[in-house]
């Protein structure tokens, strides 16, 4: 089993992205003073808000209508306004931008171009700029609650929630009845894990919009995030009742589906998902980390290829595919891969966690404590990267920062057997055995099917003499936990003579040199063993077949312990010679072997583990 610093998927790391629809905040339309054309305006307008019609309708319809004579300027503005609100549903943002732009032109006062505009900009990522056009546009109408409820959008965007919340808490002040505020505003709580708080503005907003999808949608949210599952799927279900032409709710429901552990449903949703958004690289990247949690993963890197050519710049695409290429052992590639997405998102603790597992496969210890401190930076609670820090710090030799962070993971992982395990180690590895062994006791005790435990136990109580049948039963508890273990064969095979176990051993080492297909130590393991049986033969053999391998370092041992095979059947001849080619490989072979107990030309053979 050994002490080899393995990670281990307890349960992903990964951050649960909900994609939140907030739409484009549209600005009431002026009236028109025009009564000709008055239906055409009308028609023109009711395209450009009504989502259930297709954008190139509403630039059809303004555009008919710009093509009339004698327009006005507010007319024109208000079709202007109207078409571009068009053209940004269809992200044709440049077209979209020219006719605010013109609008505001023809009537710079126009409220409506201003909002829309700053809707645009935000889209587009212009932050600065849509702030600028919803603060022009609050200069203008200080009272309207949906110029807040856009620059609150911005500031959501921003991550500064605190100036996004004043925005929605004014805008509900000004329209208490309009569930858009609450809607809004229990989005930045999902966004602050303040989840209690996210509950009641959107039961508010259900309340006040019970049709309304999207509220459905973001109340699973909240309930996906208190890791209340059920509730949350009964949420995605009814947005998708209510609109099931949108791919991200069959996502989220998937992702709430993933969580616990239905993959057959997730799947499902992820394969619809995909066939509502096949342009959009989320659903790939929320297939892809479902396939990566049921360990597919080939599958896996493929839907993170997809998502990565919808979409170069998604960070988590990158940190998702890092972390399939670590799992398939490709750690440079992973390493690439999770550079990129930290340098894409510096708040993407995916991709720390990925980089760091990929430098702990590598022995870059420096980098993986570097970056599971990343981690820890972003989820300061997370127990299970305070373990696995811990876990390299002690693969170190750092005992002290290997307990601090343990003793942190204990704290928040109170019912994790292998996170005790791993401090009982550390307290071993300090040279405190009580504590150790109360780790493993408590480990055990949390999961008695976890061989590891055993066997770090039983390496720890085998050097203390009255522990010794303690070790030896905990190594044969691993055999039968973990039968195809070579390693604790073979400890077994060492250990049990010193109990006066000898003939009981011979098994453990015939299993240890069969599950290893004939390793070089656990050969001479064996002829040592045989030694203490009194089969000379038997260690002639062993040590003979040693030294026809490729093995580094052990020719030295078995032409030595060879030699003493042959000495004890009485071949002094053929013992010479064995001794001789010993001493050539290794002139300090005799006080080597003296500490085991073979001393050439004398005494019987007296073992030490």
């Amino acid at each position: 089993m050994g002490n080899k610093l393995a990670l281990r998927s307890l349960r992903p790391l990964a951050v649960v992205v909900i994609t939140v629809i907030t739409g484009l905040i549209y600005i009431a339309c002026l009236p028109t003073a025009r009564a000709d054309i008055a239906q055409d305006l009308d028609a023109c307008d009711q395209k450009a808000l009504d989502d259930a019609s297709q954008p190139a309708e509403a630039i059809t319809a303004c555009s008919h209508v710009l093509q009339a004579t004698g327009l006005s300027d507010a007319d024109r503005a208000r079709a202007l306004t109207s078409r571009g609100l068009g053209y940004a549903r269809g992200k044709v943002y440049d077209k979209a931008m020219a006719d605010f732009e013109q609008a505001i032109r023809l009537k710079p006062d126009y409220l409506r171009a201003y909002g829309n505009r700053g809707n645009t900009h935000e889209a587009l990522g212009e932050y600065d700029l849509a702030l600028a056009d919803y603060n022009h546009g609050i200069e203008l109408k200080p009272d309207d609650y949906r110029l807040y409820i856009g620059r609150g959008n911005v500031y959501d965007d921003l991550k500064a929630y605190d100036k996004a919340l004043a925005d929605y808490d004014h805008a509900i002040s000004l329209k208490p009845k309009d569930a858009t505020g609450f809607l809004n505003r229990g989005n930045v709580y999902n966004q602050m894990k303040a989840y209690d708080r996210a509950l009641a503005d959107l039961d508010e907003a259900i309340s006040l919009a019970q049709t309304s999808a999207l509220a459905f949608n973001n109340r699973g949210n909240s309930y996906h995030g208190k890791e209340e599952y059920e509730k949350a799927v009964a949420d995605y279900s009814r947005a998708i009742e209510l609109d099931s032409g949108n791919g991200i709710f069959f996502g989220n429901r998937g992702t709430s589906y993933k969580d616990m552990g239905r993959y057959e449903l997730a799947r499902k949703d992820f394969d619809k998902a995909i066939s509502l958004q096949p342009e959009a690289s989320a659903p790939y990247i929320d297939r892809g980390d479902l396939l990566l949690a049921i360990n597919q993963y080939p599958t896996a890197i493929a839907d993170y290829d997809q998502a990565i050519n919808r979409d170069p710049k998604s960070s988590y695409a990158y940190s998702g595919r890092a972390s399939a290429e670590g799992k398939m052992g490709l750690s440079a590639r992973a390493t690439v891969d999770a550079t990129t997405a930290i340098n894409l998102n510096p708040d993407n603790s995916d991709a720390y966690w990925a980089r760091g597992a990929a430098a702990v496969s590598q022995a870059n210890y420096d980098q993986a404590i570097a970056d599971f401190s990343q981690v820890l930076r972003l989820q300061p609670e997370n127990g299970l990267v305070y373990s696995y820090r811990g876990r390299v710090y002690l693969e170190i030799k750092a005992a002290d920062k290997a307990i601090d962070d343990l003793n942190k993971a204990v704290d928040l992982l109170p019912l994790d057997a292998q996170v005790r395990d791993y401090r009982g180690r550390a307290y071993a590895a300090k040279g405190d055995m009580d504590k150790g062994i109360a780790d493993y006791n408590a480990a055990i005790k949390l999961d008695p099917t976890w061989p590891g435990t055993y066997y770090d136990r039983a390496m720890l109580n085998q050097s203390r003499p009255a522990q010794r049948n303690q070790a030896i039963a905990d190594f044969i508890q691993v055999t039968k936990l973990a039968p195809d273990d070579a390693t604790t064969h073979d400890q077994l095979c060492k250990l049990m003579p010193l109990d006066g176990q000898a003939q009981q051993a011979l098994p453990h080492c015939d299993w240890a040199v069969a599950l290893s297909h004939g390793d070089a130590a656990y050969l001479l393991d064996r002829a040592y063993l045989y030694l203490w049986l009194g089969g000379w033969q038997r260690a002639v053999e062993d040590s003979t077949t040693v030294l026809t391998l490729p093995a580094r370092g052990t020719a030295a041992t078995a032409f030595f312990t060879r030699a003493y095979a042959h000495e004890r059947a009485g071949d002094a001849a053929e013992a010479a010679k064995d001794y001789t080619a010993a001493r050539a490989i290794d002139p300090k072979i005799d006080e080597r072997m003296r500490t085991l107990g073979l001393i050439s030309g004398q005494g019987e053979i007296k073992p030490q583990i």
